[in-house]
């Protein structure tokens, strides 16, 4: 299928293949390399991407999940400040894995106001470690670097460079935390080099659309009115959505 597209693409000039995406899973991702890899070697012209969304869902619970004790340089990045803090539970003991509410949520400014509180009451009471200011800090720095990431991707308005500078700065900062799943790390470096490619591109305005969430929300919407549907009916109904979207539905 990717093969086809790329030589749709190249063949006509009213289509234009920008990227291939997927949601990056440990069976996927070494899809994911192959075409990045065949892309970079100019053997194809068009990238292949993990999602960027999942790619944070995926980090921020590993950051807060307690199942690894993350390491920034000799730094424990300890998520029981979150519950110190008065985070609201379910931002850190997540229940939805698919949220991306949950994420943005817990990635603020409210929670980083928080923390700040939570070290300044722990700073007045002189009960204050160096390994505890070092944890704290750490910690914002992580939920710092998945909003910018989110936001370097998602935003509807923002200069290519800075985009580009931002996802970049987020990387360096993932890449070097430990106790990380190797995949996630793939993944997360692999969406970044072929994001770089796709926002520098003029006709790209939107990186979003580029992600994998537009399809599934596309797919979601389709499945309400019918579980299963082949290529054909997905064909009607997509006709259907657009007459609809359009005004132009005849009831009759």
């Amino acid at each position: 299928m990717y093969d086809s597209l790329s030589h749709l693409s190249e063949e006509n000039d009213h289509f234009v293949f920008v990227n291939g995406v997927i949601d990056g899973l440990g069976s996927d991702s070494s899809f994911v390399s192959d075409n990045l890899c065949a892309f970079l070697l100019g053997n194809q012209s068009a990238p292949c991407v993990t999602d960027a969304n999942h790619n944070m869902k995926n980090l921020h619970y590993q950051i807060i999940g307690r199942n690894s004790a993350v390491i920034c340089s000799v730094t424990l990045i300890n998520p029981s400040h979150l519950q110190s803090a008065n985070i609201a539970e379910p931002l850190f003991r997540v229940t939805d894995w698919a949220s991306d509410k949950v994420v943005l949520q817990l990635a603020s400014h409210d929670t980083v106001e928080s923390l700040k509180w939570h070290l300044v009451a722990l700073t007045s009471l002189s009960e204050v470690r160096d390994d505890e200011l070092m944890s704290i800090l750490a910690l914002v720095y992580s939920l710092y670097f998945i909003r910018l990431h989110l936001f370097c991707v998602n935003s509807i308005n923002l200069a290519a460079d800075s985009r580009i500078y931002g996802l970049w700065s987020s990387v360096i900062w993932f890449t070097s935390l430990d106790n990380l799943s190797d995949i996630t790390k793939k993944n997360i470096v692999l969406e970044t080099v072929g994001l770089i490619f796709i926002i520098s591109r003029d006709d790209v305005c939107h990186p979003r659309k580029t992600t994998s969430m537009p399809l599934e929300h596309q797919f979601g919407d389709i499945c309400g009115t019918r579980c299963e549907f082949t290529v054909s009916e997905y064909e009607k109904v997509e006709c259907a959505q657009e007459a609809i979207a359009s005004g132009d539905l005849n009831a009759s």
